[in-house]
């Protein structure tokens, strides 16, 4: 813990995120997302379904390296406040993007 936060934590949490939107994405389209946890691997399925998801490209990559580093490390790792804040903006990010594009492919039904 550093600086009065568990950084290591919300950067893997911070990945959770993304992995389960895309692999939420994934499923709403009748995809098996299967046991893959490298966010640009699931992204790049993401993308044949829509492309307008590569935008989230460096955001992934930049969250990728926080499934394995951090949970698994065998001593703790020093993440700096500056970057858990760019790691919780890059999975709202994901989450945003994935929920207004689902959002848009929803078809109202009026009874």
């Amino acid at each position: 813990m550093t600086e009065g936060g568990y950084y290591g934590t919300t950067c893997f949490l911070a990945q959770q995120i993304a992995e389960k939107y895309l692999k939420g994405f994934l499923v709403y389209y009748g995809k098996d997302p299967g046991k893959i946890h490298a966010l640009l691997a699931l992204l790049k399925r993401c993308i044949q379904i829509d492309s307008k998801l590569k935008s989230l490209e460096k955001a992934c990559r930049r969250l990728d390296k926080y499934y394995i580093e951090p949970r698994y490390a065998d001593f703790p790792i020093d993440y700096s406040k500056k970057e858990t804040e760019q790691v919780l903006n890059d999975a709202l990010y994901v989450r945003d993007l994935i929920r207004k594009t689902l959002v848009s492919s929803f078809t109202v039904v009026e009874d």
